[in-house]
């Protein structure tokens, strides 16, 4: 296994990292790519029309999915594959948080271990670099854990005004780790 000096999360969770099960620590070391299947919800119409804006996955069950993660000292990349649709994302450090930049969308948050498994704490959401209030950014609930062996998790975001905006979650086996 790759060293955990090398890693912005391990960086950023300190010590809460060894605490993860083993299947996270390894997905989040190095590079490496998870293979699963995933499923995929919108919520109302509304919400489709803000999935199709921001060219977010469809929804689907049964949806095949690749992860490749690069995971090194200063950034976190993840090129998601849900079924030939791309979503990408990279994470920097800022002080005690990681910033998820996610298409226009920068997202803070904490990451934090609780019985293994690892639960993303969301704090503040910023639109074309511009801070978006409380009541206007997304409410996001997303979280790892290993089950049988493998990888799984869930994002769930929710809207005011809209409700739910994207549901997606799956379960992965930890394919390679280079």
């Amino acid at each position: 296994m790759c060293n955990t000096d090398g890693s912005i999360l391990a960086r950023h969770m300190g010590d809460r990292f060894n605490k993860l099960s083993p299947v996270l620590q390894k997905s989040h070391l190095g590079h490496s790519r998870l293979t699963g299947v995933a499923s995929v919800t919108q919520g109302n119409m509304i919400a489709r029309l803000i999935c199709r804006l921001f060219n977010l996955p469809q929804s689907g069950a049964n949806i095949d999915l690749t992860v490749d993660c690069e995971h090194d000292t200063n950034t976190m990349r993840w090129r998601r594959n849900f079924n030939g649709h791309p979503m990408n994302s990279s994470f920097h450090r800022k002080g005690e948080y990681l910033v998820e930049k996610l298409g226009p969308f920068e997202l803070t948050l904490k990451a934090t271990e609780q019985q293994g498994s690892l639960i993303y704490q969301f704090s503040k959401t910023a639109f074309l670099g511009i801070p978006l209030p409380r009541t206007l950014g997304p409410r996001i609930v997303a979280s790892e854990w290993e089950h049988n062996g493998r990888y799984q998790f869930s994002v769930k975001v929710n809207m005011l005004c809209v409700g739910k905006l994207i549901c997606y979650g799956g379960l992965l086996t930890v394919e390679s780790v280079l």
